[in-house]
């Protein structure tokens, strides 16, 4: 019977440590190796692991060994490295094993290239508090008019609606808390957490965008996706610090070709059950339905050609 390589066996221990080396390589992550025996710290070539060990291989949890030149290039080291990694340049660095801080990895795990950053409300905030009303419920608007609708970008204050004292409350909050190295968080991975103690929003929007290349004159080009039949619908989030983020998911076939993550999206009638939790959070935080949302290229904008 054949021997597991003993560097990349020990499965993780919980879902949302599985990431895998093919997703890191993905999302850009840089992965580095330090070796607490020698102190030689090294990057580790994302390509080289995916190419030898497969895309699927979980890096988390091991500790694969140094074999850097010691001893004047006499000898191998014996140690075994730590891994650890980071999304940005200049970001903190966190630990791929047990003594890592949860909120850390998780956060780390939230960010990735050109995620939901940028969305839309064109709908008078009156009109939110429509599905309220038919649900029994008053929505009160703290410090809001009917204003135009705009776009809406990490570190604006945007309107949610949280749950007070068993009565919808709709106030502005700034998007994004404050991450590992300052880096903010805007998106929350929703696999393998409770939500039951933490402050559940809604942000409602009309649409979100997607970024992809090729670039066009300097700017990715920007995808803009709205629910079908609905003039406007729900993000999922949660409040930290003052600051709201928005809960992703698994994509659905409709973002799939776009990103391989998308923020969890509810009908305005359903946006009170993930406020009350009145239905079960597995039911509630999944991908889009296939044929449940539009998309059209916003930037560049499409051109239709007419034969004369």
């Amino acid at each position: 019977m054949g021997r597991k390589h003993p560097d990349f066996h020990h499965p993780p221990p919980h879902p949302i440590f599985a990431v895998t080396a093919g997703q890191m390589r993905a999302r850009g992550w840089t992965i580095r190796a330090r070796c607490p025996r020698c102190y030689v710290m090294t990057t580790v070539d994302l390509d080289t692991v995916a190419r030898l060990r497969g895309v699927d291989t979980v890096m988390w949890g091991q500790r694969p060994r140094c074999k850097a030149w010691i001893n004047d290039g006499n000898a191998r080291c014996p140690g075994r490295v730590y891994l650890e990694a980071c999304v940005v340049m200049g970001g903190s660095w966190v630990r791929l094993d047990a003594s890592a801080d949860v909120d850390n990895v998780i956060a780390l795990m939230s960010e990735g290239p050109d995620m939901c950053n940028n969305y839309r409300l064109h709908v008078p905030p009156n009109q939110l508090a429509v599905p309220f009303r038919h649900a029994g419920r008053s929505l009160t608007m703290l410090g809001l008019t009917n204003e135009a609708g705009r776009d809406y970008r990490i570190g604006d204050h945007a309107p949610v609606v949280t749950m007070e004292q068993g009565q919808p409350l709709l106030s502005l909050v700034k998007w994004a808390w404050a991450g590992p190295g300052g880096r903010p968080v805007f998106n929350f991975r929703s696999e393998g957490r409770d939500f039951a103690r933490s402050t559940r929003c809604l942000i409602p929007t009309d649409g979100f965008y997607e970024f992809t290349d090729p670039k066009i004159n300097g700017r990715k080009t920007r995808w803009l996706f709205r629910m079908v039949d609905q003039p406007w619908f729900w993000i999922a989030g949660v409040i930290r610090d003052g600051s709201f983020a928005m809960l992703t998911t698994a994509p659905g076939e409709d973002i799939r070709p776009y990103h391989d993550r998308q923020v969890v999206i509810l009908t305005p009638g359903c946006g009170i059950h993930w406020l009350d939790l009145t239905t079960d959070p597995s039911l509630i935080l999944t991908p889009s339905p296939a044929g449940s949302l539009t998309v059209v290229r916003d930037y560049p904008p499409e051109t239709t050609s007419t034969s004369g």
